[in-house]
């Protein structure tokens, strides 16, 4: 059964077959519906924030809210979005804090198509990364408020330097391989992005020359261990690359 508003184009419906759910959209988690569907039965506000669908039906945002109806039998509300309201469904969540990036990324690259985020998850399946890993690589700073919005909102852009990337790819791999084979005490934290970050902040200065980094790496490798934040590891990386130097290169050189 379904009820039209034509002043605002919502549509109240009880057909739990009417609408799907698209891949590209976030996981659906069994613990937001219930949780949805009793705040539903305590007070019922599904049509004051109607589900967003395309043409096709398909759900771009409120999938929650759909199973959450289905599941206590309650009247859904929902209203048909032209493309050019489907591409700006992201900016809509873009404050919503159950949407993590990587959702953000696979809404704009499956439901939109964009080229940019679909190049990004395919570097993303390709490197086995996880998404913070991936921009760290890129040099793209997803800790700033701008490039966030920039991202949630879908006006990321891919356009890095795929040689550089190469590169930073290749000289990461050296440095972690050799400290595992070496067998290196806490050589496990050397992956993780505090001290990806650190490496690249180091390793790219125009002070240090790569040669003579994995020179000092190989000999004095006794020097380096775990650390917990990137000031530690670039202090790690200084006393590394400073041992047996007749000038000391300072964190303010870098």
């Amino acid at each position: 059964m379904q009820y039209i508003d034509e002043k605002k184009e919502i549509i109240k419906s009880t057909d739990y077959q009417l609408l799907k759910i698209i891949d590209g959209n976030r996981e659906i988690k069994s613990h937001h519906i219930n949780a949805l569907a009793r705040a539903i039965q305590k007070d019922n506000l599904l049509h004051i924030e109607p589900i967003l669908v395309n043409e096709k039906m398909e759900i771009l945002d409120g999938q929650h809210r759909y199973k959450a109806a289905e599941l206590i039998r309650v009247p859904y509300y929902y209203r048909i979005v032209n493309d050019a309201e489907n591409s700006s469904i992201g900016i809509l969540n873009t404050n919503r804090k159950n949407w993590t990036l990587v959702e953000f990324a696979s809404f704009y690259s499956k439901v939109n198509n964009n080229k940019h985020y679909i190049k990004l998850e395919n570097l993303l399946e390709k490197q086995n990364w996880k998404i913070g890993v991936a921009f760290a690589f890129l040099g793209y700073n997803i800790r700033t408020r701008e490039a966030k919005d920039r991202f949630c909102s879908g006006a990321f852009e891919y356009d890095f330097d795929e040689e550089l990337l190469e590169t930073r790819i290749q000289h990461h791999n050296r440095f972690f391989m050799f400290c595992k084979d070496k067998d290196i005490i806490g050589y496990e934290s050397f992956s993780t992005l505090s001290c990806i970050n650190a490496f690249f902040d180091f390793t790219e200065s125009k002070r240090i020359d790569w040669n003579t980094f994995c020179d000092r790496l190989n000999n004095h490798y006794i020097l380096i261990g775990r650390r917990h934040n990137r000031d530690e590891f670039i202090e790690m990386f200084l006393l590394l690359y400073n041992k047996g130097n007749t000038y000391r290169i300072e964190k303010c050189d870098l």
